[in-house]
């Protein structure tokens, strides 16, 4: 069901109080500004996983990419599916420059190493979340049994709980004292971030795309919530037992505890929504959904498992490379083709998705090359491409 008084083909900001519009406007430019941290920094940004400047570059991908995208994609989508009153626009506009403002303090605090900026996200960021998350979680509270709640349901449990652990940790990384083991609060922030968020909307849009199309959606796995949302449970109670001291979490502890918490999750998303998500594209008819979008659709799906995969390797083999490895392909290859397709559902990018789709294989190609090969010339090539890369992806005007 598309939004009322739009349809797939409008581009966002055609219609009054369209609170996506920001969002999806906004997301290319984190990664043009992706683009020029490479640009600045070249190889240093890629060297290793705990370093200030990757983390500033990570958090422009996930924060500034993935997470504007999947906001934009829950005002754009779930009050009309769930027939719920939308969110107020003025309220949506106010989460937009709260959580822009706190994005890019978070990031130049975290790429330059300054303390003040960390802060100033933290200001921002918490009352746009709050602006955010308050009336989703009323608008999916309200909703019980409807086939499309599942999904946003997960989607904005996680997102609640990978926010609140990212203010929390901010405050780590604005030179307080952190508030556990390192490795494993960013492990799990990671973990519900990827298997809970980024999942769980991939699966939302595409539901909502193939019931757009006409297509007799095949219902998710029945245990599919359940284990996607007692995950991220678990994440947490692990996360709260350690804080209060009552887990002696070691490195390698930590690292198995991180594991077995967040497995439920990423068989949940990596595997059983990716085989819903392939069954669901088979169903549609030929030519409902264009050739390049379902494509993009058939890739951030198809990388769920390769994602997995490489989570054990960087697990197994534990260095720096490949950690960083493990993150671009996770962030900018799977959560990142889920924001691309997202994008070309639900805001129509200027350019054909044949030459976007190529492009994005080109920045994920020349991200593991420098970093397997530590070559400064890849990783300026890299930032080239993603500026390049951003310039395709905004959404395109009402021409008539």
């Amino acid at each position: 069901m598309a939004a009322p008084g739009l349809t797939r083909t409008d581009p966002p900001g055609t219609a009054p109080g369209d609170s996506a519009a920001p969002f999806f406007y906004t997301a290319p430019a984190a990664i043009a500004c992706a683009g020029a941290v490479l640009l600045v920094h070249g190889e240093r940004a890629l060297l290793d996983s705990w370093s200030p400047i990757t983390m500033g570059l990570t958090h422009f991908a996930t924060l500034g990419f993935i997470s504007m995208t999947g906001i934009g994609a829950f005002y754009r989508l779930a009050p009309a599916e769930l027939d719920q009153p939308a969110p107020g626009h003025r309220l949506a506009l106010f989460a937009w420059i709260g959580f822009t403002l706190g994005v890019a303090a978070l990031c130049v605090g975290l790429t330059q190493g300054l303390v003040v900026p960390v802060f100033v996200a933290i200001g921002a960021l918490f009352p746009a979340l709050a602006a955010f998350l308050l009336p989703a979680i009323r608008v999916i509270r309200s909703v019980r049994g409807h086939p499309a709640a599942g999904p946003w349901r997960l989607a904005i449990g996680s997102f609640f709980a990978v926010s609140a652990l990212g203010v929390w940790v901010a405050h780590g990384h604005g030179g307080m004292e952190f508030p556990g083991p390192r490795s494993l609060w960013i492990q799990l922030h990671l973990s519900i971030a990827l298997f809970g968020w980024v999942g769980a909307v991939a699966t939302a849009c595409l539901r909502a795309r193939l019931a757009d199309c006409g297509v007799d959606v095949p219902q998710l796995v029945p245990f599919w919530s359940t284990l996607g949302g007692g995950s991220v449970l678990l994440c947490m109670l692990v996360l709260a037992v350690n804080y209060v001291g009552a887990l002696d979490a070691t490195s390698e502890t930590a690292r198995v505890v991180g594991l077995i918490a967040a497995a439920p999750a990423a068989f949940a998303t990596a595997i059983a929504s990716a085989k819903w998500g392939f069954a669901g594209l088979a169903c549609e008819p030929r030519d409902a959904i264009p050739r390049d979008e379902a494509l993009l659709w058939r890739l951030a799906f198809a990388l769920g498992p390769v994602t997995l995969v490489c989570a054990g390797l960087a697990i197994a083999i534990d260095d720096a490379m490949s950690r960083v490895m493990f993150g671009w392909i996770a962030i900018w290859g799977w959560a990142g083709t889920v924001g691309l397709a997202t994008l070309f559902s639900l805001a129509p990018p200027r350019m054909p998705g044949g030459p976007i789709l190529g492009l994005h294989a080109l920045c994920l190609a020349l991200g593991l090359g420098a970093t397997a090969m530590r070559s400064n010339a890849l990783a300026l090539a890299t930032g080239v491409a993603l500026i390049a890369l951003a310039a395709m992806l905004i959404p395109r005007r009402r021409t008539a």
